[in-house]
């Protein structure tokens, strides 16, 4: 593969930033297909999304554990998930056992509003799991925004963005900074790393 510098491609994302720190999905879509499009197929693509999503995952993942400090299964899955992509078998993770532990992630809404960011590191590792078994859900593009869309469809990246900042902006909670600062992480850091895993996958293919 022609040698591609990711980590300028999005780092040219940072101005899309908005006043209220978000990189908007629509944005987000656009850096993802571009990337994607330099790993030559869609089966790279997708392994370069569901590595990006763990990334992401595991960002927001200490938020989890402040909360639920002996509750590992999210992360597992998660882990187990992308593990098995690579290695070409992602039946190893069935949908019954993403269903049983959504459950249970659903049921921690009722603890209260102090225990909303930690569900949402959850959710953002069971997103990448989702993602792995139904790949053709992780490609919809008919909303804009998040907004627009069911919670259920949200990605990996943007559950942690709700997780660390505290809330969704639209929301008018959590905290405008934060959410900026995991955005600009992800663009410096998460995109490129993922990007370069996805491309050493490929060359091992070779």
């Amino acid at each position: 593969m022609k040698e591609f510098d990711a980590a300028a491609w999005a780092f040219g994302f940072r101005g899309e930033i908005t006043i209220v720190g978000e990189l908007p999905l629509a944005s987000r879509r656009r850096l993802i297909s571009d990337l994607a499009a330099q790993l030559g197929d869609s089966t790279r693509g997708l392994v370069f999304r569901a590595i990006l999503g763990l990334i992401c995952a595991k960002r927001a993942w200490p938020v989890w554990q402040s909360r639920f400090p002996s509750e590992s299964q999210p992360m597992a899955l998660a882990d187990a998930a992308v593990a098995a992509l690579m290695a070409g078998d992602t039946g190893v993770v069935g949908a019954a056992e993403l269903g049983r532990l959504k459950t249970g992630m659903d049921n921690k809404f009722l603890l209260g509003d102090r225990y909303f960011a930690a569900v949402a590191a959850g959710f953002a590792a069971l997103a990448v799991v989702r993602d792995v078994l139904d790949a053709d859900r992780s490609r919809q593009e008919e909303a804009t925004t998040e907004l627009e869309t069911d919670p259920e469809s949200w990605d990996p990246c943007f559950h942690a963005s709700v997780a660390i900042a505290g809330g969704a902006s639209w929301e008018k909670v959590g905290d405008p900074a934060k959410r900026r600062s995991f955005w600009e992480w992800y663009l410096a850091s998460a995109v490129p790393d993922a990007f370069a895993q996805a491309v050493v996958r490929k060359g091992s293919e070779a």
